[in-house]
C-alpha cells in the first residue's frame, strides 16, 4: 500500500486559481537529499507579469526553536510550486512562533555582544599595562628562570603587535 494513495484518497482538495498580494499560503518543500518534506507558509509580496512569463514574489520564513530567517522567495513560471491553501489564522499562529524564536534569536546575541565587550575591556586593560610596563611577576619562594635574551629590533616601536 502506498502512502501517497492514502493521502490522495482522503485530502480534500482545494485549488488556488489566483494569487494577489497579501495572499497567504502553504508550500510544500522537499529536504534535499531526503524524502521528507516540511510546510513553509508564506506571504505574497507581488505578482508580475508581461504577458509571456509570470513571477511571484513571496515572504517565507525558516523557522527552528532558536532561530526565525525570513527569506524572500521569487518564483518564475517555471517553477515546480506545490502551493496550498491557508488562511490568516494559521499564518498568525505560525508568525507568533516566528516572532518568538526571532525575539530568542536577538537576546542571544545581545548577551554575547556583551560577553564580547567584556573580554575586549580585560585584554585592552591587559594591553595598556603592558605599555605602560605595570606588570609585575609574583612573589616566589626561589628564582624565576630568566627568559632568553632577544636581540632587539631598532625599527620596533613600544607599542604590542596587536595595538
Amino acid at each position: 500500500m502506498k502512502v501517497e494513495v492514502l493521502v490522495k484518497d482522503s485530502a480534500q482538495v482545494v485549488r488556488i486559481i489566483q494569487l494577489s498580494p497579501g495572499d497567504v499560503y502553504k508550500r510544500l518543500v522537499k529536504q534535499s537529499y531526503e524524502t521528507t518534506y516540511s510546510i513553509r507558509l508564506g506571504v505574497v509580496q507581488d505578482v508580475v507579469s508581461n504577458g509571456e512569463q509570470a513571477a511571484i514574489t513571496a515572504l517565507e520564513f525558516d523557522y527552528a526553536y532558536s532561530s526565525a530567517t525570513p527569506k524572500i522567495e521569487v518564483f518564475g513560471d517555471d517553477s515546480d510550486l506545490q502551493l496550498f491553501a491557508a488562511t490568516p489564522e494559521e499564518i498568525q499562529a505560525y508568525f507568533g512562533e516566528v516572532f518568538a524564536s526571532a525575539r530568542r534569536q536577538v537576546q542571544a546575541a545581545e548577551e554575547a555582544a556583551t560577553k564580547a565587550r567584556g573580554v575586549l575591556q580585560t585584554v585592552e586593560k591587559v594591553s595598556k599595562a603592558i605599555i605602560a610596563d605595570e606588570l609585575t611577576a609574583p612573589q616566589t619562594s626561589g628564582e624565576i628562570a630568566a627568559e632568553p635574551e632577544v636581540p632587539l629590533d631598532e625599527t620596533a616601536t613600544n607599542d604590542p603587535p596587536w595595538a
